[in-house]
C-alpha cells in the first residue's frame, strides 16, 4: 500500500534522464529498504528535529502510497519549505493541491511519478512555485486547526443523532 517498488521504478527512470543528479534519501522508521541501482542513503530519525532537518535538505520529497487517510508526511514536508511529488492517496487533496502547493499523479503509476519528478526538478520556477505553495498550504494545517476541526466534527454528528 506504501507503493515502494513504484519509487523504485520511478527513480530508475530519473536517473536514466539526469543520473549525475539523482541521490535518494529514504526515510525508513519501520524496517530498512533498498533501492538498487540509485545512490540512496537510508535514515531513521529519532527526534522530531532530525526528521525535519531531512525535509529541509531534500529538493523533493515523494509519497508513493496507494491509499491514506491522512498523509501527515506530506503535510510535514510542506511545513518546512519542500517541494511535494505525491500520488493522490485521497487524504492528501484536503491540502495539497497540483500545481499550486504539490505535484499529484496517480497512484501505480511509476512513469507518470517520473515524469513529474523531472518536471519538478528540472523547472526551478515550478519548484520554487511549489515550495512556497506547499508552505502556505501548511500553515493553514496546524494540529490547532485539525483539533478545531475535529470537534467541530463531533459536534455536527452528535446534533444528527440528536
Amino acid at each position: 500500500m506504501k507503493g515502494f517498488q513504484d519509487f523504485v521504478r520511478a527513480m530508475k527512470l530519473v536517473s536514466a534522464k539526469i543520473p549525475q543528479a539523482v541521490f535518494a534519501n529514504l526515510i525508513c522508521t519501520e524496517k530498512p529498504l533498498r533501492l538498487p541501482g540509485i545512490p540512496h542513503k537510508i535514515h531513521q530519525p529519532k527526534t522530531d528535529r532530525q526528521m525535519a532537518h531531512l525535509y529541509r535538505s531534500a529538493d523533493v520529497f515523494v509519497s508513493t502510497s496507494w491509499y491514506e487517510g491522512f498523509v501527515l508526511p506530506v503535510l510535514e514536508a510542506m511545513a518546512c519549505k519542500t517541494a511535494v511529488v505525491t500520488t493522490n492517496s485521497d487524504g492528501v487533496l484536503d491540502f495539497c493541491h497540483h500545481g499550486t502547493s504539490g505535484f499529484i499523479v496517480p497512484p501505480k503509476r511509476p512513469r507518470a511519478l517520473a515524469s513529474a519528478l523531472l518536471k519538478v526538478l528540472r523547472d526551478r520556477r515550478l519548484h520554487r512555485k511549489l515550495l512556497v505553495g506547499a508552505y502556505h498550504s501548511a500553515l493553514r494545517h496546524t494540529k490547532r486547526q485539525f483539533e478545531q476541526d475535529i470537534v467541530k466534527t463531533l459536534e455536527e454528528i452528535e446534533q444528527y443523532h440528536k
